[in-house]
Parts: structure tokens; sequence; C-alpha cells
């Protein structure tokens, strides 16, 4: 029972070998140019060694160097446990021990033979005068098996006995697969993967039959997608069957048969995007003259295909975009040098849904408002900050200020209202200030005291004559007073 277990699971893992060999030639011969990329996701979804040194050389020897050393090439196929334990519950670790080492086969024979025959030698059960048992690989192909030995049959004594193991009769337990995707998947984007972890089975035999993909929408509206397993792309594709209807996706799981039973699972994390669900965060208004970052929420981030931004003069631009979440994208919009109006950010999404229109608008940066300042019984007040050129009002307790003159201080500006009025009162308040795009904004204001005043309590003129006496020089016609 334990050889028959250990041919098995030898077969199994040629089969794996085998379907890599076989996309590696594929490939090699078709695309040569492919290979660089396919290698290691066949590798990966095969769990097969990958010589990543062969990559480098010519296309033309990239095939024959993946494929040579064939004894080394075939892993473990589960990370948690070996094929046999999975498929017959059997644990294999002596088998594995007794085939690595020197005396169990490794370097003479080829370690899928070699792993059942030297086992079977062990307990010399399979030798006699007359028959030696030949261990034979069953290899499936479709509805029929094919064998494979490591020595030619004998027709004569001792004759060759061959010894095929056949799939356990029982029920088989359930693959172990695992979703492999990083996040969400969109499923009407055309060229979809459901990627699979410990799926090396699912790629090297025809076990797996009838996959779909069961969604079930949030409202309980439930489709299925016929899927089927693609080696060269490390997971299962949509095979030609229409995404569900537009919305939210409650649970996606894989479903079919394995062997002769049903099974479901593993869950996909997947969504679908429906029209009109996108929207700006936390407004619709974006700063001009600077590149502004802009948050998008309320659709499938997984579902977005593409950014564009078209301005007022109609001149369009492709934006790069990150996802943020499951429902949220983060993009930069390039507004150096666009002007303050209309824009419009189209979002463009994978399968039929039209696109959104988010309609934004470009306004200039808005000003700094740092404090006012007015003293009681004034009508000039001083507002400080920056940019307070686009200031046009303040209003403070029912005064209205009209903005005035405005210097520049260090890094910062001083803009000078006026009131028709005195302003009366005193203390802290909040200040409301008008800009020219029609927007509001509040600043602290202080009401300080009132400035002294001077007052002229009394005047007086009083002369008084000069001390000096005056002498007269006359000459002719004329003598003027001369100052002693």
């Amino acid at each position: 029972m334990r050889a028959a277990q250990d041919l098995y699971q030898a077969s199994l893992d040629r089969q794996r070998l085998d379907a890599f060999v076989g996309a590696v030639g594929r490939i090699g011969d078709s695309a040569p140019e492919r290979l660089a990329t396919a290698a290691p996701v066949l590798a990966s979804a095969l769990r097969i060694k990958l010589n990543a040194d062969c990559l480098l050389r010519q296309r033309a020897l990239q095939a024959a160097c993946l494929t040579q050393q064939r004894d080394a090439l075939v892993l473990q196929a589960q990370r948690g446990a070996t094929l046999t334990e999975t498929l017959t519950g059997t644990p294999v670790d002596l088998a594995y021990r007794v085939a690595a080492t020197r005396e169990g086969g490794a370097g003479y024979y080829s370690p899928y033979i070699a792993l059942a025959r030297d086992v079977a030698r062990l307990f010399g059960a399979f030798r006699s005068a007359q028959y030696q048992y030949l261990p034979a690989l069953a290899l499936g192909q479709g509805d029929a098996i094919h064998l494979q030995l490591n020595s030619a049959p004998s027709f004569q004594n001792p004759r060759s006995v061959l010894v095929a193991p056949l799939p356990p009769i029982g029920d088989a337990p359930p693959p172990s697969w695992r979703s492999a995707a990083a996040g969400a998947l969109c499923l009407a984007k055309p060229d979809l993967v459901l990627p699979l972890d410990d799926a090396a089975l699912l790629f090297a035999t025809d076990y797996a039959r009838g996959l779909v993909l069961r969604v079930t929408a949030t409202d309980g509206r439930v489709s299925t997608m016929p899927l089927a397993p693609d080696v060269e792309r490390g997971g299962l594709v949509l095979a030609g069957s229409a995404p569900p209807a537009p919305g939210p996706v409650a649970e996606a799981v894989v479903q079919g048969r394995w062997g002769f039973a049903g099974f479901s699972g593993p869950a996909v994390p997947a969504q679908i995007d429906g029209p009109g669900a996108w929207s700006a965060r936390p407004d619709a208004n974006v700063i001009v003259g600077r590149d502004h970052p802009l948050v998008l929420r309320g659709g499938a981030s997984a579902c977005v295909a593409g950014l564009t931004l078209r301005d007022g003069a109609g001149l369009s631009r492709s934006l790069a975009w990150k996802a943020a979440g499951p429902d949220a994208i983060e993009v930069t919009l390039p507004l150096g040098r666009t002007r303050p109006g209309p824009l419009t950010l189209t979002v463009v999404r994978h399968g039929a849904v039209a696109p959104d229109q988010i309609a934004l608008t470009g306004r200039v940066e808005p000003s700094r408002l740092d404090r006012f300042t007015v003293h009681a019984g004034d009508r000039d007040g001083v507002l400080e900050g920056a940019r307070l050129d686009q200031v046009t009002a303040l209003t403070l307790g029912g005064t209205r200020f009209v903005a005035g003159a405005l210097t520049r201080v260090g890094e910062g500006d001083r803009l000078v209202l006026s009131a028709e009025q005195p302003l009366a009162g005193g203390g802290d308040a909040t200040a409301s200030v008008a800009l020219r795009d029609g927007r509001s904004a509040g600043v602290p204001a202080t009401i300080a005291p009132a400035r002294a005043v001077a007052r002229l309590i009394d005047r007086r003129v009083a002369f008084d004559p000069p001390r000096a006496a005056c002498r007269s020089i006359c000459r002719r016609s004329w003598c003027r007073p001369v100052r002693r």
C-alpha cells in the first residue's frame, strides 16, 4: 500500500513536470520572446524549480536550458503537506527521505520512479526467480492512462510485471486552493485571471471539471461565470461569459467538481462597478496653479481602466492614478498651467458601463487669513495673511469693511479695510471674509481698546513788546528803525 501510494505520488509529480516542459516547448517554438516572463509564472503555478540563469541566455537556448536536469526540477507541490497526504491522508516522509539518499536512488534513477522502486526493494516483496516487478508511472491524459517505465520489460525469466498505480478509491478531499489575489478583482475586466496558490494539480491533471465562479450580489442576485485553467497565466480565466449586472458584490466563490465529488472554494475578492458611483471628496473644488491631489470614492477601484481630465479650453490629458482602497482611488491633477474655471474628470471603467463624468471647479489658491485687528472707534482695520488680493470685503459684528491698500510685509500681506462707520465694542470675535470667487472664510478678529485721543483744553494769545529800544536812522528821503 505504501509503495502504491508513493508511486501514485510520483506519477502526479511527473505530470507536473511534463506540463512545465510542454508549456515551455510551446512558447519556445511559437514566441520565444515570451519565455522570460512566462517561465516564472509556469514554475510558480506548477511548483517547479526555475533556473533563473537560463533566462539570461539567448532566446534560442532558453527553452533547452529550462528543461534540462529534469530530475531536480520538481518541488513539493503543497506548502503545508505533500500531495499524497492531500489525496490519501497517508504520510510519505519516509519515502522522500529514502529517495533523497544515494543508496535510495538519487543520482542513479529518475526520482519519480526510484521513489517507488527502492521502497519496494526495502521490503523485498516485488522480486522472485520468475517475476521482476517494474514500477510504472501512470500519466493521465484525457480518458486514458499512459504508462512510463524506467527500463525495458523482459519476456523471459525473470519476466517483467508492470506495477501501475491507480487513483485512490473513495471520497477525494477537496482541493486546498487559496486565492493569491493581492487585491480585489474586477469581474468586468476582459483579461481577468483568478490567481491561485497550491493549485499545481489543477494545471497538471484533468481532475477539476465544471469550474464556475458563483457571484452573489448584495441584493441576493446569484450568477455564475464559467472558468478554465490557464497554466501560462497562473490561474483561472473566464471562459467567454458575460459579467454579472453592475452592482456591489457580496461574495464570489469558485465551485466545481474535483474528480467525482463537488467542492466549493476558495472565495475570491471580486468587484463590479455601476454607473454614477464615483464622486470627488471632500468636494469638487480644486486649486489651479499647482498640482492638486484628489481622492475619488464610491465605486470599485479594481474596475477603473483610466482617468482623463479636460479643461475649459477642451484640452484633454490622461492621468496616472492608484487604488487607495476597494472604493477609493488617488490621483494628482496637473493644474500648474490651468486657468480657473470648469474642469471635467472622466472615469473610464472595464466592461460596457458608461464612463462617469465628474464636474470640477478650478479656483485660485485661497487666501491665508491669519488675523484681523481693529481699534474700537476706528474705521480702518488691518488684515494679515497671504494672497490677500483675493479678499473683497470683511464683515465683523454687522459692520462691513471694504478692501483698500495692500502691502507686502516679509513673507505675508497686510490689507487695510475701511468701514463707513466707526466700530464700537471690544474683545475677540470671528469675522467673515468674502473672496473674489464667491467663497467666504472665517478669520479671528481682535477689537482692541480705543486709541488715546489728545483734547485741547484751553488756548490763549498774548503780545510781548520788545525790550530793546530802537533808534531811527534817517537818510535823505527815508529812514528805518535800528535795533541796538
